[in-house]
């Protein structure tokens, strides 16, 4: 049976598909409004003005209200409020400080199991528990029936949604409290020799200890923190300072869509391709507003934050903020006779130039968003080397031409160099994710390649002799260099114009899973391009709804 209505489903239309998929998220107007009657009644009845009902479905859960969010800080207020309620019960405790993408760690002694779980029962109705996993050794049918009493452990985090009633946070941002099991026999230990008596043992894996002894418990009921006495910092923790640098461009401006105008009635089809100066390519729908919110919401450790322009400054921003500063092509091309330019390959290639730039840095664009609290090890090594993320896709062999996209012909010429430079081939792309970026390796690539950039510096428009020099190029150079490496990143990447992307926005909004993600058009006319402007309109409110301090 089950066979058979997957058989119907793959045969329906994509509205349909659409549609069924949004009823199951409960992201359909009927039921956004159900949820909406429900939060303002039950939450004004029960919980007061502070309080505002959030859901997903017709599930509904209390959350607090909140004007600002950050999603680090937040972590550090929840371990905070835990250790001052186990404090005040008197209950002994320890902390495994967070680590990039893992939690801090409260450890318990089992034998305080049960007056642990009434003290931290007293929070109030916005805060959240959740089970934590299966121990190791242990069957999921034992899991299951110990789950009641959350034998191993739950991670606590507060509810917290914005004025109009959107989730900003939950789950994802608390932190653990795990029961770890006391030794009270002689026993040997899985790393050698055998456990002291009294020594607590943890059920689940973490990256500091995997047992305590009693002098380190004793020590650490003695320190004002309760933490473990590491004071040095984790060696492989990035506490350099980094910076982030967007290239936008407002293509709504009537001075600027002149400006263009003048030179690109100049083109010749058979020397670019069309994309070149195709309207997607220099579309803004405010995408950059809502990507500083995600900076802040999630990256809030960044250093400072640089947008370079072609004398624009978005009319939303306020530029008082000591955290940001515009960036006039003007400030960075050496060459200021090839102005105007409408190349983003030409205008990359001058972001190590700007004044104060830190040695490591994100390039990233407008359309791409942090999803998820993200840590500086995301991007980076704290010995120095930056990393990147491939992509499955591969380059065609053929020379480039104006036939290929600009992305691919500049990818081409990419490869040749690395080629003649190491005697070596490449052949991947590059996901759309934030490049990280060692200031130092684009200095010494202009310093041994100056005619490449002059040349990439002078192409108004993107051309088939174009290297995409941050974005691909910095990536190859600093590996050939031992500078670089790839890695991984919980990513999404979607096209505005699939006919599905309704659909996958809906499940973006609900998972929030992804670390993080580009929403992009490649190609677009003004019917398409409406239509993605009312998905946008739609998706980025609810996603980050939380006003940014970049914001007038």
């Amino acid at each position: 049976m089950l066979k058979k209505l997957k058989k119907i489903g793959a045969r329906l239309p994509e509205p349909a598909k659409t549609r069924i998929e949004k009823v199951r998220l409960g992201e359909t107007a009927l039921q956004q409004q159900y949820r909406a009657r429900v939060r303002r009644v039950a939450a004004r009845r029960k919980y007061g003005h502070e309080a505002v009902l959030v859901s997903a479905g017709f599930s509904v859960q209390v959350a607090k209200r909140v004007t600002t969010f950050d999603a680090h800080s937040q972590t550090e207020s929840t371990l905070a409020a835990v250790k001052q309620k186990l404090k005040k019960a008197k209950i002994e405790f320890l902390v495994l400080p967070p680590r990039p993408t893992r939690a801090a760690i409260i450890v318990i002694n089992q034998t305080d199991h049960l007056r642990a779980l009434r003290c931290l029962r007293t929070f109030p109705d916005h805060w959240a528990v959740s089970a934590l996993g299966r121990a190791r050794g242990e069957s999921e049918a034992l899991r299951m029936m110990a789950k009641r009493r959350y034998r191993h452990g739950f991670r606590m985090s507060e509810t917290l949604a914005s004025d109009n009633g959107q989730l900003v946070s939950g789950i994802e941002n608390g932190i653990d409290i795990q029961f770890w099991d006391q030794i009270n026999v002689p026993a040997p230990r899985p790393d050698g020799g055998e456990f002291e008596v009294g020594t607590l043992v943890a059920p689940l894996p973490n990256t500091w200890v995997s047992y305590v002894e009693p002098g380190i418990w004793q020590n650490a009921q003695e320190d004002a923190e309760n933490e473990l006495p590491l004071r040095k910092g984790h060696l492989f923790d990035v506490n350099e300072p980094i910076d982030i640098v967007y290239t936008w461009v407002n293509g709504d401006d009537p001075k600027w869509q002149k400006k263009k105008a003048q030179y690109e009635n100049r083109l010749s089809a058979e020397d670019i391709n069309e994309s070149s100066y195709n309207i997607s390519r220099f579309a803004s729908r405010d995408e950059l507003k809502f990507s500083l919110r995600s900076v802040e919401m999630f990256a809030s450790w960044i250093n400072h934050i640089y947008i370079v322009t072609d004398g624009q400054v978005p009319e939303w921003m306020d530029q008082s903020n000591r955290k940001i500063t515009i960036v006039d092509h003007r400030e960075i091309f050496r060459d200021k006779s090839v102005l105007p330019v409408f190349n983003s390959h030409a205008i990359e290639a001058q972001l190590h130039r700007i004044p104060g730039l830190s040695e490591r840095y994100i390039y990233l664009n407008d359309d791409i968003f942090f999803g998820r609290r993200v840590s500086p090890d995301h991007f980076f090594y704290s010995n120095g080397i930056s990393k990147f993320f491939l992509s499955n896709a591969v380059l065609d062999i053929s020379t480039p031409t104006a036939r290929d996209l600009p992305v691919m012909s500049a990818a081409k010429n990419n490869r040749l160099l690395i080629e003649r430079e190491f005697g070596r081939t490449v052949t991947n792309k590059f996901k759309h994710t934030p490049h990280p970026q060692l200031r130092e390796i684009n200095e010494s690539l202009e310093e041994k390649f100056p005619s490449i950039f002059e040349a990439v510096s002078s192409s108004r428009f993107r051309h088939p002799d174009d290297y995409s020099i941050p974005s691909a190029l910095h990536h190859y150079y600093a590996f050939g260099q031992g500078k670089a490496v790839p890695s991984n990143i919980r990513y999404f990447y979607l096209d505005l114009s699939n006919e599905i992307a309704e659909r996958r926005l809906a499940q973006l909004l609900t998972e929030r899973s992804y670390d993080v993600f580009c929403l992009n058009d490649t190609i677009s006319n003004s019917t398409t391009a409406a239509k993605q402007d009312e998905l946008l309109s739609e998706f980025l409110p609810r996603y980050f709804p939380i006003k940014s301090s970049f914001e007038l």
